[in-house]
């Protein structure tokens, strides 16, 4: 469960993540069906309240902007693993986007957050104080002040080199500067892997 906010363009960002992190779709939408839950307003929730606890799920609840924050995050990657943004999803009737779904063109989390329809409410229940500072979920050596920083020097030190990894659009230019800005942390990070 993680949000990795890779770059300050969530499309970008989207473009960034590894091939095998389409899961981070699914990760998004739990944690913001948790944030309705602990809202109080969880009888509206496509899910039940299972990461209510978890750090993203709460900052997610502090504010309207958080929620609607990690919803774009979760359309970016939507929208580059599949085509289809959250508020393409949303524009359409619920037949239409759930007969996309029967035919694998997009995720069902979307779809089920879509049709839910819960956005207006999020935007009347929840505290409007802007976006707060995003919790860095990260093993203690990748975390810097910057949660992009932060994100970053996590995948570079540590999820490249598990062997499933592959950047999805090929190596972010960023790399290779992380690899030798932070190059002990890097080495630390292949043994890390294999503690």
């Amino acid at each position: 469960m993680n949000v990795m906010w890779i770059d300050q363009d969530l499309d970008v960002a989207a473009r960034n993540h590894p091939t095998k992190y389409t899961k981070l779709i699914l990760e998004a939408g739990q944690c913001l069906c948790s944030a309705l839950h602990n809202s109080g307003i969880g009888e509206l929730s496509p899910y039940g309240p299972g990461y209510n606890h978890h750090p993203i799920s709460r900052w997610a609840g502090d504010s309207k902007q958080n929620w609607f924050y990690l919803q774009e995050y979760m359309s970016a990657l939507h929208n580059h693993y599949y085509g289809y943004t959250y508020d393409d999803i949303y524009s359409m009737e619920d037949e239409d986007a759930w007969g996309l779904w029967e035919d694998g063109e997009v995720h069902k989390t979307v779809v089920q957050i879509a049709t839910a329809r819960v956005d207006k409410v999020v935007d009347i229940m929840f505290p409007d104080i802007g976006i707060t500072a995003r919790p860095k979920c990260v093993v203690d050596f990748c975390k810097e002040e910057s949660v992009t920083e932060t994100y970053r020097k996590y995948f570079t030190c540590l999820k490249q080199h598990y062997e499933w990894f592959e950047w999805s659009d090929g190596e972010p230019e960023w790399l290779s500067e992380y690899e030798e800005k932070y190059a002990s942390e890097y080495e630390y990070g292949k043994e890390f892997i294999n503690q």
